[in-house]
């Protein structure tokens, strides 16, 4: 660039082009990375669903629900629809 002075605005507008470019050039390969390890996690899921294998219907749940225990001057009788 030295002694081409004119071509300084043309250079700097390209280098920040890019740099943008590198910018998400780099975005789209993590989401590759992230989209291809999915993939091959619903693929070995698919595989042993069809192999037979399910998970427990509860190893979703963090924790799980369990009810309180009823205080002493709450009756279970006074549970029960219908009853006032």
């Amino acid at each position: 660039m030295r002694g081409q002075t004119h071509l300084r605005q043309l250079y700097a507008a390209h280098q920040e082009k890019i740099a943008t470019l590198s910018e998400e050039l780099n975005q789209l390969r993590a989401q590759l990375a992230s989209d291809q390890a999915l993939l091959e996690a619903l693929g070995l899921y698919a595989a042993r669903l069809r192999a037979g294998q399910r998970s427990p219907a509860r190893a979703h749940l963090y924790r799980p629900h369990r009810p309180l225990p009823l205080p002493a001057y709450v009756s279970t009788a006074s549970l029960k629809p219908g009853l006032p």
